[in-house]
């Protein structure tokens, strides 16, 4: 079974979400990251559900009812979650 690995830029931008939510609308934090968690999880499960991405060897997986997407990559053992980012900024890939 594979398991989930968060990578260090993912984990910061789960930090930086929360902060934004927290601070902006303390009610919704929660769900965000709640829905953010089981987008990810869902991948363990159906890893080739999503896009491929247009340019390296990354996935792009839409988060249920936010504006979020998972930049993910599949690995032998692990999803391996690489970005987290917000459908309306112009983000090139998984750097």
């Amino acid at each position: 079974m594979k398991s989930l690995d968060w990578a260090g830029k993912a984990r910061d931008d789960l930090a930086a979400i929360d902060a934004y939510w927290c601070e902006n609308a303390p009610a919704r934090a929660d769900d965000i990251l709640d829905r953010i968690e089981a987008a990810a999880e869902f991948l363990l499960g159906m890893p080739h559900a999503s896009s491929v991405l247009d340019e390296g060897p990354g996935r792009k997986w839409s988060v249920r009812s936010t504006r979020y997407i998972l930049v993910y990559r599949i690995m032998e053992d692990a999803i391996q979650i690489l970005r987290v980012h917000h459908a309306s900024r112009d983000w090139p890939g998984i750097e």
